[in-house]
């Protein structure tokens, strides 16, 4: 392959990883916000809607590990996804650092959950609860709240899966193998 069409597939993937990104960026529902800042006693709506961003940013990253065709997809995603910080016109220059750590650590948190399976705990109660733990300060939550996080960070990914397999694709393989062993053998 020459040079020039490296160079070509790489600007392609980065444009298709900055697509991606922008569809992550859609503003969560005003009910969720609502919601979510009503089961802390501080009942902080802007604080609420930051963490269901940064939720579905990172969910968004996480799904594309999971789903992506090619191993150099979640990279570019991920990429394009700190990338896209600082475009992002609500938050302030001077805050860009703070917002990459916060998004830093929800990305690591949400990883997490996502691979920890012990105790038996579905996917969206993990999702659910570490959404809690960055929105509420109070007590534990109940199931019921649990749920509705974790069906509100389930959508999430669903909705980022979709999003991936429109712009990338859809991956056909077993499960024991690995997009980049496909990707190499072919």
């Amino acid at each position: 392959m020459s040079f020039f069409s490296r160079l070509s597939q790489r600007r392609a993937l980065r444009r298709k990883a900055r697509n991606f990104v922008r569809t992550l960026h859609a503003e969560p529902s005003e009910s969720d916000v609502a919601w979510l800042a009503s089961i802390d006693p501080g009942g902080d709506e802007d604080h609420a809607a930051w963490e269901l961003r940064y939720a579905r940013l990172a969910l968004g990253v996480l799904a594309a590990e999971r789903d992506a065709l090619d191993d150099s997809v979640p990279a570019a995603i991920a990429h394009a996804a700190t990338d896209s910080l600082s475009s992002d016109r609500r938050i302030a220059a001077a805050m860009l650092p703070l917002a990459e750590r916060q998004f830093g650590s929800r990305l690591a948190t949400y990883r997490e959950a996502v691979t920890r399976r012990h105790a038996g705990d579905p996917l969206d109660q993990r999702l659910g609860r570490t959404l809690l733990e960055f929105t509420s300060h109070g007590e534990v939550p109940d199931q019921g709240t649990v749920d509705r996080a974790g069906r509100i960070a389930q959508g999430y990914m669903r909705n980022a899966s979709t999003a991936l397999e429109s712009l990338f694709g859809r991956a056909s393989l077993p499960e024991d193998v690995r997009p980049s062993e496909a990707y190499q053998a072919s």
